[in-house]
């Protein structure tokens, strides 16, 4: 690369996400700096594509880390109540807390079976209990569905031959 090459990087404290020109000695920006944060989530959106998902590491060697595009939580706009996003937010976080508990126990592979071992088990209890979570939502909202699909069952997806649970 010739001349003075624009850098991405994240800034420790804000976690935001910043382009610029590098300092000399390569610690920090030149001014102006640009915050790109949402610039770089929309990009990597378009790229992977929503529902879908992308593991990424050098050429040639072993994935260092999955990125996986998901759908919009839940909402309160979307007519659910306050305590219901707040549990789609816990079961959400408890969700992400499993995927790191198994990225740990990846990148401990080969090295430490006990390490593994304990990082597998607390994925494992954070996906039991994002599970927890989900099935209390379905069971306290199981009339309601039913209701639903009794009213008109086509507009549902239960038209043909299929059944609510």
């Amino acid at each position: 690369m010739s001349g003075n090459p624009i850098r991405v990087a994240t800034a420790a404290i804000s976690r935001r996400i910043f382009a610029g020109r590098p300092t000399k000695d390569g610690l920090g920006f030149k001014e102006p700096r640009y915050d790109v944060t949402s610039d770089v989530y929309r990009a990597i959106r378009d790229s992977i594509g929503v529902g879908h998902e992308i593991e990424v590491g050098l050429p040639g060697a072993a994935a260092e880390f999955r990125i996986a595009v998901l759908p919009p939580s839940t909402t309160p706009s979307q007519g659910l109540d306050a305590a219901t996003v707040e549990r789609c937010a816990i079961r959400d976080y408890l969700t992400a807390c499993a995927a790191a508990a198994d990225t740990q126990a990846e990148r401990f592979a080969g090295h430490d079976a006990s390490i593994v071992a304990a990082c597998r088990a607390e994925a494992k209890a954070y996906r039991n209990a994002a599970r927890m979570i989900e099935a209390q939502d379905h069971a306290s909202r199981r009339e309601q569905i039913t209701a639903a699909l009794a009213t008109d069952p086509h507009q549902h997806g239960a038209g043909n031959g299929e059944t609510a649970s």
